[in-house]
Parts: structure tokens; sequence; C-alpha cells
């Protein structure tokens, strides 16, 4: 969407530029962002915003859309207008809730300064009258033909829409009546008092070769089949009373005849009166000349011979009289044909010879698409531009250090414990015997391993033993076990058991003890190191995928095997990411682009809309961090015109024949496309009304380049979509 002012349409040295918005809609706008423009557009104090809607969109396209539109014009200053291509559709829908609809920047443009032509005539109608006419003498005439015409013509309303989509001549914006709510449900057919003087005076502007236009603000809208029926005037009325019918008395004491604004009656009768006051004024003007009183006597005057309203009138003046109000109306009833017909006054050029209208020529420039994919290399050394490097670095942050205390989860086993057993025998010969468990007096088990053989001589062997359970209560004193066993005549005692010793739980550091707290550490801590490394990338910087590598730091307070109930683990991470300068690449690849277009294309094309770019590849080429970044650029190029040579274009063409005109622009250099609108037929008027109008060629779609570099050739016309602004006079518009 582009937004303007009203130098687009008046040119810059009309003062009323300033009071007018423009608003471009594209195809593509969203609806809110219009209605955002149109607020922010009368909040800067515009009088009329002016919407300019393409073929196709999606913000209006909706009666609905409309419907919203008229609510919202309630709270506006501004007055909305549309710009809309004729027909059903948006355009339709906007005028049938009494929004002002143009066909073309063009038709709004022309129905301005028609509006300006119309107030100067009329200022010259009230200072001058009308063709030298005293006002009083044409209010005069006015009453006897509004007399004359009342109630016997009536007007059918047979159509409501513009045809043929262009208009060539300003169209009418609808105003209610005092009180009436313009989104009401009444009907307002276009036709009022004001209009139906406006017909009149635009009859009587077609046969004396002028132009006029409707009162106020009322401009000319393309007119509706209207069916209508007017009887030629009675030889009677050029002798009765003149009365006048917006005027409460004359000076004969007649009451003026007053006509209801909305019926048709009073309508044909104003627009009468518009063509026949002439007329009537005129040829009172002529009996004054020929000695006859100016006004009707009073019915207190004698009125002398021949005292009829007209005065003394000779026989020939009367029948002057009638002639003329013969021609007049003949011309009313051209004037209404004429005002009645699509494009209005713009079909003078038909009917009256030697006059012209504007003929609009438009040319499709010729445009070409420029695109290729560059390798561009990132580097984490300076760059050098001219080798097609960008900057890349390193980026690393490191988090602060957390600890964890953990539980040791090894344990020291218990032990038994040992000492020596001596068995004696006493019975004689050798005795062999197996283990067996003794006990002591305060119930410790002890053994040693058999079979065990103790020889007569010597009589006493001593025995390793050990104590049958682990643990610390194995360790006995001497003599604890002293007597009998195992055999006849065999004895044991005991010397001291030490060595046993009780098991000791979750005494002894594990590995797995250190890595679980290390793991949970790094785990809590990697989110939001790389929350912070994120932050270290800057607003022109991309992050090359895949690069990303976190890694923790450990260190305990013990080693796993060591005897400590708990170990203390303290963790830090630390996370690296390559990135590169994104910005940088992309406008590389633009500028490489529009070399490649200039070197492709020549000085005579230049860029439209931008040029874009998205980086389609990213490598990591070796260990310093080198990468190979390929970029795809796009944009589209269009011929330009200087507006000399378009100003030839138009002296060349200016008085040939449409189809040679078409011919001759189609083989020029750089031009795709030609189409003529000339409302005066086959053949072109001169270079004075011919006007030139460039499509705008739409650029390339996709993220424009943030900071591109400014492309096209120096010296060249205006960008396509533009309209030249009007040469001198005999030098055409372009």
């Amino acid at each position: 969407m582009r937004q303007g002012d009203g130098t687009e349409l008046l040119g810059p040295s009309d003062a009323r530029s300033a009071s007018i918005g423009v608003i471009y809609v594209a195809p593509d706008d969203e609806r809110q962002s219009v209605l955002t423009a149109i607020l922010t557009q009368d909040k800067l104090g515009f009088k009329q915003v002016i919407v300019v809607l393409p073929e196709q969109n999606k913000a209006f396209q909706r009666p609905i859309d409309f419907d919203g539109l008229k609510n919202m014009r309630r709270g506006l200053k501004t007055e909305m207008v549309f710009i809309a291509p004729s027909g059903p559709g948006p355009a339709e829908y906007a005028r049938q809730r009494r929004f002002p609809v143009y066909s073309s920047i063009e038709a709004f443009s022309q129905s301005i300064k028609f509006e300006t032509l119309a107030s100067g005539t009329s200022k010259a109608f009230t200072k001058r009258g009308l063709f030298g006419l005293s006002r009083k003498q044409v209010i005069a005439a006015t009453g006897a033909v509004a007399t004359a015409f009342t109630g016997h013509a009536r007007v059918e309303n047979t159509s409501s829409h513009p045809e043929n989509g262009t208009l060539s001549a300003p169209q009418r914006t609808y105003h209610a009546n005092p009180g009436q709510d313009m989104d009401g449900a009444s009907v307002n057919n276009g036709f009022d008092g004001k209009n139906g003087k406006a017909i009149g005076v635009a009859g009587l502007a077609i046969g004396a070769g002028l132009v006029a236009s409707a009162e106020g603000k009322n401009t000319t809208a393309p007119r509706p089949k209207t069916t209508l029926k007017l009887p030629v005037p009675p030889a009677e009325v050029i002798t009765a009373p003149i009365v006048a019918s917006e005027i409460s008395s004359q000076g004969n004491g007649s009451t003026a005849t007053t006509t209801d604004e909305r019926s048709d009656t009073g309508k044909l009768a104003a627009a009468g009166v518009g063509a026949a006051a002439v007329g009537v004024g005129a040829t009172k003007a002529a009996g004054a000349a020929g000695g006859s009183s100016g006004q009707p006597p009073s019915g207190s005057t004698p009125g002398g011979p021949g005292g009829s309203s007209v005065g003394g009138t000779s026989r020939g003046a009367r029948i002057v009289l009638a002639i003329l109000l013969g021609v007049l109306t003949v011309l009313l009833i051209g004037g209404i044909t004429v005002a009645a017909l699509p494009g209005g006054i713009t079909n003078l050029p038909h009917l009256i010879p030697g006059t012209s209208a504007v003929a609009t020529v438009t040319i499709t420039p010729d445009s070409k698409v420029e695109s290729n994919i560059f390798q561009i290399f990132g580097v984490t050394s300076t760059p050098n531009p001219s080798m097609r490097e960008v900057a890349a670095r390193i980026i690393s942050v490191t988090s602060p250090a957390q600890s964890k205390t953990v539980q040791s989860t090894g344990s020291i086993p218990g032990t038994r414990a040992g000492g020596t057993l001596a068995f004696t025998n006493t019975s004689g010969s050798s005795q062999t015997f197996s283990s067996v468990i003794l006990t002591t007096s305060k119930g410790v088990q002890v053994s040693f391993n058999g079979p065990i053989t103790v020889p007569l001589l010597p009589p006493t062997i001593n025995v390793p033993g050990f104590a049958v359970n682990v643990g610390s209560a194995g360790n006995i004193d001497a003599l604890q076990i002293n007597g009998s066993c195992c055999a006849a005549g065999i004895t044991v005692r005991n010397y001291a058991f030490s060595g046993g010793q009780d098991p000791q739980p979750n005494s002894v550091v594990q590995q797995s003890d250190i890595n679980g707290a290390a793991s949970a550490l790094t785990a809590s801590l990697t989110p939001g190191t790389e929350a912070a490394l994120q932050k270290e990338v800057h607003s022109n910087e991309q992050v090359v995928s895949n690069t990303l590598r976190c890694t923790s730091a450990v260190s305990a307070n013990h080693a796993a095997g060591d005897h400590a109930p708990n170990v203390t683990v303290i963790v830090s991470v630390t996370c690296k990411e390559e990135v590169y300068d994104q910005q940088a690449a992309l406008t590389m690849a633009a500028n490489l682009l529009a070399k490649q277009a200039s070197t492709d294309l020549g000085q005579n094309y230049a860029l439209t809309g931008n040029i874009v770019a998205e980086v389609t590849k990213v490598t990591v080429v070796d260990t310093k961090g080198t990468l190979t970044i390929l970029v795809k650029a796009e944009g589209v190029w269009v011929y330009q015109f200087s507006e000399t040579v378009l100003q030839g274009y138009i002296n060349h063409i200016a008085k040939m024949n449409n189809q040679d005109a078409i011919n001759y622009l189609s083989s020029q250099p750089g031009v795709n496309a030609v189409k003529i609108n000339n409302p005066n037929g086959n053949t072109l008027p001169d270079a004075g009304n011919i006007k030139i109008v460039l499509v705008a060629i739409p650029g390339a779609i996709g993220s424009p380049v943030p900071t591109g570099p400014t492309v096209g050739p120096t010296g060249v016309g205006k960008p396509s979509g533009t309209t030249l602004p009007n040469g001198s006079p005999g030098m055409g518009s372009c």
C-alpha cells in the first residue's frame, strides 16, 4: 500500500492538493491496514481521502466490507471517494452505499477541474447575466417557461449503473436532503431541483457551444436512461403572464409558482427554465429596444395598445419569439439527451464539430526478471568484500559454577576375627577329626578348617581358627575356649582372636555418585547458558545451523573410592556457536545482481520495487569456521522513458489514426503493449489533448534486502505507474 496527496492528481501548483489524501491499495493489502490508513489521513486533516482499488483486492471485495465503511464514515471529518473499475463488484457496492465512485484517477481529476470551471461560469452568469441579459429578465423568463411546462413531463429511471467502464466525464456525488441520512433507505435518483436547472443550463450550453456544470459541489455523473415526454408550448405561452418560480412575488403582484424538488414534474420544469429563460429574456430585450416597455403593465396601469403581458409586441416580434422558443425547445431536448447518455458531456466531440476530448494512451513498459544464486564466503578473520567475504565469528558463553552435595553410595564390608587354637592329645594314640564349631562362654562361635590330626608326640599342635560370624564380636581374649572337644583325649584352648570388623554402609565415594551430580547440574545450567548465547547474536547476524556445542567442567572434593559419607560436585557449562553477517551477505548478493542487470540490460532499465534475496544454504568448510553461503537474489527491471521521449511520442502520434499510433508506439524500444482510449473516435486529437499513462509493473515478491543498493541509471524518466504532468499549451500531456 502506498499513500500520497493531491499533488499526483492536480499538480504541485494547485492549492487544493494539500487537502486531498490518496491511498493506493495493493492486491494483497489487508482490510485493517487500509482502515488504519484512512483514519490516519482523517487525523491529518485531509478533506477528501481517495481510495484507489485495483482490479483484484483482498480489502474490499464484498458488500459487508462497505457496510463497515458506511458506519465508519459517520465518525470521520473527511469524505471518502473510491476509484474502482466499473461493473459489478466493489464499484457497485460502494455506489449503493452512497460513496462517490470514479472509474479512474483521470475521471476524478477531471471532475475537480470541471467543478472549478462550473464555479467560474456560475460567477460569470451572476455578474453579467445569461448571454448579457439582466438578472431580472432571466428570472422573469424562467417563471414563464416553468409555468408552461409544469405538469407535462415524466421521467422514468431505467438504469442506475454506469456503462462501459471508464468514465471520461466527472461523476456525480450524492448529497442527502436536509435532515436525510445518506445511509438510510430513502432513494435519491440523482435528479433534484438544482440538478434540473443544471440540466437546463447544460442543454443551453450545448446549443451555444459553451460548457456549464451543476451548482455547489454536485458534479455530473453517468446519467441513467430516461424516457421524456416534452410537449411543445402552445402559442398562448407567448402572451401568458410572466411568473417567476423561485421568488415570492413580482411587480405586477402575481404569486410565484413553487415546485417540489422531490417530484419529477418540478425537476423537469426547472430544467426547461434553464433552457427557455434566455429566449424569453432576449425577446423582452428586443421589445425594449423596439420601444416597448421592459415590464408588462400592472393591473392598475393602462396597457395601451397591445396591453398584454408582453406589452406592445408586434406580430413580427411574436413570430420571432415563437421561432426562438421552438429552437430553444430543441436545444433543451438535445441537452437532456446528451446529459442522459453514458459519458454525458464527453460526447460533445461526437456532436459538436471542432471540439476534442483528451485521449489516453496507456503504455505497458517492457520488464525483465533478473535472478542468480551467488556464493559468498564467511570468514572468522577480517573479511575482504572484493573477495565476496563477509564476517563470521564463534560466540561463547560460560555459566556461573554451581555445586551439589550427594551421599556416597559405597560401603566398607565387615570382616571375621581370627586367632590360634591349641589342640592337646592325651589319649595315648594319634587322633583325627573334622571341623567343629566351638562356642565361648559369651556365645561367640569360632571354628577351624578340618580334618586335622593331633599326633601322640608332640601331644599339642596349633591350628588357625576364625570367628564364625563377621564383625567385631569375634574379637575374643585368650582362653575364652578351654576344654575337651572333638575326640577322646583331645582338649582345646584359644589364644586371643582379633581383626573382626563390622560392615560400614555409605562410607565410600563411587564414581557414579560424582557423575550423577554432574549430570543434574549440567541439565539445569544448559538452557540458561544457551539463552544467554543467543543474546550475543547481533541483529545483522544469523546462526549457522548445527554448530551449537555445550560442554561442562566438573570437579569434586572427593575422588572415587575415598572413604567419605558424601561428596560435593562443582559444575559450569560453556556453550559455543558460529554466526555470520547475513545482512551483509544479502546486500552483497543484491549488489552483484544489480551489476549483472546493468550488464545484461543496459542503462535504459531501472529496478522497480525491491531486490529480494534469501540464503538457501550455509556450510562449514574447515576447522577455522570458514563458511560457504549460497544466496538467491531476484529483481524486476523496467524500461524507462524520459519525459522528452514521451513528449516526442505525443507529438508524433497527434492527428494519427488510432491503429497507426498503436503500431508506431509498439515498434518503439521498451514498449511491451499499447492501449488507446480515444473518445474522439478513430483519429487522435492534437498534442495538447493526448495523455500518456505508464502502467505500473510490480516488483519481485519476497523479503526485500534490508539495506539494498539504490539501483538504476540516472537521467531517466519517472518510474512506471505514474502519469506525467501536463505540458505547456500545445505540448500535450504525458
